[in-house]
């Protein structure tokens, strides 16, 4: 099942919720749309349409856009309605979250797909975890959409760890 992409406006006079111009079947696959100078916020959703910590999700959003040279300032319950909204029009029961803002955009890039949660198995057991050498970020307290992704790898060898 494809994402749901929007994008939502930070302020008046509209407050209507658009649609992206491209398409994509995944988060990870929408993020390649976004500009290299934003910054971007991921959660999911748990028993219906709660986010754990949503106020410190959009703090960190804001944060990291003062850190990455630009000011974005949310206008917090009408996020929220916003995503009720298109939360409601998933009809995803829960959902993987990812919010990205730009310098100089009025709108904020939504994307929502469906989210199980992590097997249990991988719960119990753990995962191996990859570094890549060398990736360091430039900016390491802001999550920048500019950052290299691991789907991307650098021709430098990863290092592996149980």
């Amino acid at each position: 099942m494809p994402c749901i992409l929007r994008q939502v406006p930070l302020a008046g006079p509209t407050y209507q919720v658009l649609p992206v111009d491209f398409p994509a079947e995944s988060l990870a696959e929408a993020a390649r749309y976004e500009p290299a100078n934003g910054v971007y916020g991921v959660f999911a959703t748990w028993n219906g349409h709660r986010v754990v910590c949503l106020t410190r999700h959009l703090d960190r959003l804001e944060d990291s856009a003062r850190r990455a040279g630009f000011e974005l300032r949310l206008d917090r319950e009408l996020l929220r309605a916003q995503l009720r909204h298109v939360l409601d029009q998933s009809g995803f029961a829960e959902a993987r979250i990812r919010i990205s803002a730009a310098p100089d955009r009025a709108t904020l890039a939504v994307g929502m797909e469906p989210y199980e949660g992590p097997p249990v198995g991988l719960q119990r057991e753990g995962v191996p975890c990859s570094t890549i050498a060398h990736a360091a970020r430039n900016n390491p307290e802001a999550k920048q959409t500019g950052f290299p992704s691991l789907s991307h790898p650098t021709t430098r060898p990863a290092v592996t760890t149980q």
